[in-house]
């Protein structure tokens, strides 16, 4: 039963978590939305240490507030519907922090977080690919690879397995689903932006959100391409 697709997606840790919940303090609510905002607290306590190391505390808690109180998401952040994601996103940043030590001790829970975000929710991932290739950026990468393998391979592993399931994500892939990549990507953006600057709402009740968030995209790409020709010259 943990391993079990849910829409496709793993979650083993979620599916333990509310199952000792309920084994041991019953239905009450209270857990589960104390769940949700530990979730909350340590995913932006770990952004706030990974973003600060690069750019100072100052500055970092602007967007390190941003999140924390992020009232255009407030339903789903701070509720336990969001917490699988957020506690997939905090170990994934936590492996991004234990990479950073750049010893075998930062490696081992580098590699141990990564895999616990991926079996966490599908989000992990997206931190898996970051871990690959702050791995394959540097010289020693074929020695350090196991970092990023071991994870892969039990997740292909999970989805190999999980194929027999009706609900597996197998049974909800088309081909031509391919095509909408690009819209998809560019819409999630514009609608992260617009929600995190909290434009993603007309005080007249219409959707306005992709109309800012478009904007805001269009902004934080050419900025983002901007410093990335900009940083070799310096």
């Amino acid at each position: 039963d943990v391993l079990e697709p849910h829409n496709g997606n793993l979650i083993a840790t979620t599916r333990l978590a509310y199952k000792a919940i309920l084994e041991t303090l019953g239905v009450d609510y209270l857990a589960f939305r104390l769940i949700g905002v530990l979730s909350l607290l340590l995913a932006v306590a770990l952004f706030f240490a990974l973003v600060k190391r690069r750019i100072g505390a100052l500055p970092a808690l602007a967007p390190g507030l941003a999140l924390l109180f992020f009232g255009s998401a407030g339903d789903y952040v701070v509720g336990p519907i969001g917490a699988a994601t957020l506690f997939s996103i905090s170990a994934g940043l936590a492996a991004l922090l234990g990479l950073e030590r750049h010893d075998r001790r930062g490696d081992v829970a580098a590699c141990a977080l990564i895999a616990l975000s991926v079996v966490t929710f599908t989000t992990g991932l997206a931190f898996l690919v970051g871990v690959a290739f702050s791995v394959l950026m540097q010289r020693d990468r074929r020695r350090r690879a196991w970092i990023f393998l071991v994870p892969l391979a039990v997740y292909a592993a999970w989805w190999l397995w999980s194929l027999d399931s009706p609900r597996s994500s197998e049974s909800e892939v088309t081909l031509s689903n391919a095509l909408l990549i690009p819209n998809y990507a560019a819409d999630a953006l514009a609608a992260a932006l617009a929600a995190l600057a909290g434009l993603d709402s007309d005080v007249t009740g219409d959707e306005g959100g992709l109309v800012w968030g478009s904007i805001l995209a269009v902004v934080a790409v050419l900025w983002g391409i901007m410093s990335a020709i900009d940083q070799p010259a310096r």
